[in-house]
Parts: C-alpha cells; structure tokens; sequence
C-alpha cells in the first residue's frame, strides 16, 4: 500500500512585538546588551563598596581586612584627638586615649616613633586658648611630627544614675590621616573620616565603676583605630561592635 505523506503549513509565529509596533532592531538588541553590561558592571562596583566586615557576613561571616592605609616605617607618628564641645572628654581620657592607641600601633608593628601623650597634653595646658586656635599642620609642626592619625571624638558617653551605677557605655569617633603639612592622606574620598562607633553593654556596664567603663570604651576605640593600619582578620556580626 502506498504510503501517503501529509504536509502541513503552519502560519508564521507572531511577532515578539505588539500589533502596531515594530520587532525590536539591530540597535535595540545593541541597547539591551549594553544595559545588561551597565548592571553587572554597577553590581561589581557595589560589590567593592561594601565595607569589608559587612561583605564578609553577606559571604560567610568571617575574612581578614587588609590594612587601609600604611604608615611609612621612619615617619614620626602623632596621635591627636579632639573632641565635640558637646560630648567632652577630660585630659586624662584624652591622655588615655591617645596612649593606648600609641600601643596598638607599636605592638602591632605599624608606627616605632610615636609622639607621647605627655607632650600633646603639655602643649595643650601651656595655652589652652592658643592651642584650640591650632591647626593639624601647627600642632604637627609643634611636636615634630610627620603623620598625624586624627581621631575626632562625636560622642563620648557613659550614662549612669543614682549610686553611679552605670547603665551603658557609648562613643563614636571619626578618623582621618593628615600629613605634617597640612594635606589629607587618607581617606581621599570627601568624607570626613572613617567612621567607628562602639559601645559597652548594659549588663557589662551596670557591674562595673565608671573609670572601668570609661577604660573600656577607650580600648575598644583605640583597637578599632589601629586596625585601620594593619590586615587583619575579623568575625562579622550585625548589630555588634
């Protein structure tokens, strides 16, 4: 028997496009492309913009953060802090401070010529009045200086009530790299600082005098500075400082 072969016409698919409308040209098709490239290329640049602990919880919770900024070996390296007129510290908080972060610095092999606490303090008390009318490059060129790690205290705070039973510990700092002269080393973006915030919690605090608070906080803050200089490795939590 033979064998019958059917043959089918089937209409032409419709177009991609609506009734009334153009199919999407050469120079569209070109134009999705490019805006396909435009998002990755904005998603890597969000990716190297996230701040290192954060990416490092997003991805696993843990990394090493590289150092920021180096400090060159032979340069003489001045700590200066100052504070808000509405958050102050006292001379011996400054002074602690100060000294603390000067022993991270060296312990961890960032900075050997470092500028003591006493002399930052000594320039202070011999003026105070022309001493706040000092600029970075003055106070620097005052004390011989090189490299100035400026730490601008916002908040300083350690809330207590009656009895001086302290309820928490806060302080908040900004912190900047200002060559002997003047000019801005680091950051270079138009921020006023790198951004530290860290706190002492409630139930630590509320068994401790407020000198051990105020000696905690100053640490934390002092340890968080000087990881600006060094790699270093970290654990990422939210909502921890």
């Amino acid at each position: 028997m033979a064998r019958i072969r059917l043959k089918y016409h089937f209409p032409p698919l419709p177009s991609a496009a609506p009734r009334g409308t153009t199919p999407p040209s050469a120079f569209f098709r070109l134009c999705r492309g490019a805006v396909s490239r435009a998002a990755l290329l904005f998603f890597l640049s969000w990716l190297a913009a996230v701040p290192g602990c954060q990416l490092a919880y997003l991805v696993g919770g843990n990394g090493t953060a590289p150092a920021a900024f180096v400090i060159p070996e032979k340069d003489r390296v001045l700590v200066l802090v100052d504070e808000a007129a509405d958050s102050p510290m006292s001379l011996h908080a400054i002074a602690g401070l100060i000294g603390t972060v000067n022993t991270q610095l060296y312990a961890h092999r960032v900075a050997r010529r470092l500028v003591p606490p006493y002399r930052v303090i000594g320039l202070q008390r011999a003026n105070p009045v022309l001493y706040r009318k000092m600029g970075i490059a003055d106070i620097a060129r005052a004390l011989h200086a090189d490299i100035v790690v400026y730490i601008f205290v916002r908040k300083f705070d350690v809330q207590w009530v009656s009895d001086r039973q302290v309820t928490r510990g806060f302080a908040q700092v900004l912190v900047k790299v200002v060559g002997g002269a003047g000019k801005r080393l680091w950051p270079l973006n138009a921020t006023p600082g790198r951004a530290i915030a860290v706190r002492v919690a409630a139930n630590f605090a509320m068994t401790q005098s407020p000198a051990a608070v105020e000696k905690n906080l100053i640490a934390r803050i002092a340890a968080r500075v000087a990881e600006i200089f060094y790699a270093h490795g970290y654990s990422y939590t939210p909502g921890r400082n």
